[in-house]
């Protein structure tokens, strides 16, 4: 039997901007967005990265940094919900047995 493997596709696209405020000062930040499809199911995003350096001297430098703010990559499309068939669990447990299971688990038993 053949494994199809999923089509994957993720793009970013980043705008991107940086000043030196003064002979020790520099500030830079990128603005992402992130678009990510796999089969059916796609994702969309943005975040942010902003960053400071201070130069006390040629050779030392310190600088800060945060990365990723921004949404949550939320996933939609018809690929986001499947079924788990267990063929010998069904042929031996018993229904009670079976709901409670599925509760838990949160699959679904299907007969063969």
């Amino acid at each position: 039997m053949e494994q199809v493997k999923p089509i994957r596709f993720i793009f970013d696209t980043r705008f991107t901007y940086s000043k030196v405020l003064t002979d020790r000062i520099a500030i830079g930040t990128n603005l992402k967005l992130i678009s990510e499809n796999i089969q059916n199911t796609n994702a969309t995003g943005f975040a942010l990265d902003a960053g400071v350096q201070y130069r006390f001297s040629e050779a030392l430098m310190i600088g800060a940094a945060v990365k990723n703010i921004g949404s949550d990559m939320k996933y939609s499309g018809q690929d986001l919900s499947s079924r788990t068939v267990i063929p010998a669990l069904f042929q031996v447990l018993q229904p009670e047995a079976m709901k409670s299971l599925q509760k838990v688990f949160r699959f679904q038993f299907l007969p063969a």
